[in-house]
């Protein structure tokens, strides 16, 4: 294995930049295929692609997608990388490239390794730009795209809780979600249950009036895998409420 710890990551991602700075896409490609071939952990190619972020864009740009069209499920932890060191200056851009790539990789582990570093980590900086900006998403024609809305509120609801106003935002998410409590499509919808599973198990408070909300008074029918995952945390005597 090339990268064995947090240093070598980052040595190897500058590496990668200066080549690509010097002599361009394929040859910064070969070698950044060196770890791109080996099941290199997630972690060290998480530091690898941040580093990509300090080459100009349109080269950095480039190299993303020439990464993105060898489809590889390390592939697309580097392009998720590179792009959340974005958020902070450039929100819709990074949000749209991230939209790009998950339509792109068309598979489960593309949007979830997207969703969990780029929407989801928008939405823990920014909440409220970040749900704006994401609010297409939800009609998006593409399954993964919607699914990938479920992924980062799972992200957010796990890295918020405790936060101050972080209640506030949680009953905000989940109004965001209403829309997708239906939704039919398979994936799209476990999603979707997984954001509102994460919302219950640290914000029970919350989400427990909202599906009585949702699922007793206005008598919404969500696909079984959602219902199944938005209860899977909460209390038992509330749990009963929705047998059926």
């Amino acid at each position: 294995m090339l990268l064995q710890s947090a240093s070598q990551a980052r040595a190897y991602g500058a590496q990668v930049r200066q080549t690509l700075e010097n002599d361009g896409v394929p040859a910064a490609l070969d070698v950044l295929n060196g770890i791109l071939r080996e099941r290199t952990p997630f972690r060290l190619l998480d530091l690898v692609g941040a580093e990509l972020d300090t080459a100009g864009k349109d080269n950095v740009d480039e190299l993303l997608q020439a990464i993105a069209d060898q489809r590889s499920e390390v592939g697309w932890v580097i392009i998720a990388s590179a792009l959340r060191e974005r958020l902070s200056r450039d929100l819709a851009g990074a949000l749209e490239a991230s939209r790009k790539y998950i339509a792109q990789a068309q598979i489960w582990y593309g949007c979830d390794i997207i969703g969990e570093r780029v929407p989801g980590p928008a939405l823990v900086a920014q909440f409220q730009p970040g749900l704006e900006i994401l609010s297409s998403w939800r009609s998006d024609p593409d399954a993964w795209v919607r699914r990938a809305l479920g992924v980062a509120g799972h992200f957010w609801a796990k890295r918020s809780r405790g936060l101050p106003g972080s209640a506030e935002q949680a009953r905000a998410l989940l109004d965001f979600l209403s829309p997708m409590l239906e939704e039919k499509d398979y994936d799209t919808a476990k999603g979707v249950g997984w954001a509102l599973k994460t919302c219950g198990r640290y914000f029970p408070e919350v989400t427990q009036p909202w599906l009585e909300e949702q699922l007793l008074a206005a008598g919404r029918s969500p696909a079984a895998i959602v219902k199944r995952k938005a209860l899977k945390f909460l209390p038992a005597d509330f749990r009963k409420k929705f047998e059926r």
